[in-house]
């Protein structure tokens, strides 16, 4: 599907909030709002939009997240296809991603517990699974991350940014984690179909969504575009530094660049870890090679690795009880 103006102006527009209604879309773009119903329908339908996903701050609401890197051993493809969906299934990861094959990496996993104990357990549980055909690679500690919305659909809009760290924790009840569930899943999800879910009068749901939103709970709301179908090739880029002194210089050249879409500061990654979409592995190479001319001193080390899928990105593991 080749994408015009107005398809990236929809597809911009959602990356910044995808809760938006139709009306409020067409007034950006400068369609109607028939017509702008029919783009983005056939925009999903394309599998350009993958799904709608909210933004959750679980370390708010007490989680760690584990950043767990696997490589495959003695697999098949239809063993690694059985693993890759019992991951996705399991209720503690929310996060599973798959990368170029013959990279230091193959599978890239986001798990997220309460407590180390609880972290020993689930990965005991999952090693007990997979273990004859992998080996982990790493394991670190996520202690903030940033989005960055995809500046190089639409180059004059701004680049927003949505912080994810390490803050007070709040608490939820019940029907606050239904809600989180519910929009965790389908970030679109109606009022009236969470009213009907939890049995709340929808002033309530909107009440609660609010509220959840004032404590930072939800930071917000994005649609996962699958970069693809946009023509785009995606990189893991990890770089050691000389002087981590310096590292300021570094974050306010990632901050500004239109191709990086993340940012993750983990216990045991390296000094700076950030995420690169571009048109080609050579646009990729020329972007490294800014980075290279404008910081290249104080850069000691850097490594790529190329992602082909991300097969699962809820932002919220369904435990029993998170309150």
């Amino acid at each position: 599907m080749k994408l015009d103006l107005k398809d990236k102006k929809i597809l911009a527009a959602l990356d910044r909030n995808c809760r938006q209604s139709y009306s409020q879309l067409s007034k950006k773009v400068g369609l109607s709002k028939v017509a702008v119903m029919n783009r983005v329908k056939k925009l999903e339908k394309e599998k350009i939009i993958s799904f709608y996903m909210t933004v959750i701050d679980t370390m708010r609401l007490g989680y760690t997240t584990y950043d767990v890197y696997l490589k495959w051993k003695d697999t098949t493809p239809d063993k690694e296809k059985e693993i890759i969906e019992y991951l996705k299934s399991h209720n503690q990861i929310w996060f599973v991603a798959t990368c170029l094959p013959g990279s230091t990496v193959d599978l890239g996993l986001l798990i997220s517990t309460k407590t180390e104990s609880e972290y020993y357990e689930v990965w005991e549980e999952i090693s007990h699974k997979i273990k004859p055909w992998v080996n982990v690679v790493r394991t670190a500690v996520l202690i903030k991350y940033i989005h960055y919305t995809k500046q190089y659909l639409v180059p004059e809009g701004e680049k927003k940014e949505i912080y994810i760290g390490r803050s007070a924790h709040e608490k939820i009840d019940e029907i606050d984690n239904e809600l989180l569930k519910m929009l965790a899943r389908n970030a679109r999800i109606s009022i009236v179909a969470l009213s009907k879910a939890t049995g709340l009068k929808p002033p309530s749901v909107i009440y609660r969504i609010k509220e959840l939103e004032k404590k930072q709970i939800i930071q917000g709301y994005r649609a996962s575009i699958n970069f693809q179908k946009l023509g785009y090739q995606y990189f893991k880029v990890m770089i050691n530094l000389n002087d981590v002194s310096k590292r300021k210089e570094i974050l306010s050249w990632i901050k500004h660049h239109p191709n990086i879409t993340y940012l993750d500061v983990f216990i045991g990654g390296l000094d700076l870890e950030f995420d690169i979409e571009a048109k080609s592995t050579e646009e990729f190479a020329n972007i490294v090679q800014d980075l290279k001319k404008s910081h290249g001193s104080n850069i000691n080390y850097i490594e790529h690795i190329p992602v082909t899928m991300f097969h699962k990105s809820t932002y919220y593991p369904e435990e029993e009880k998170n309150s």
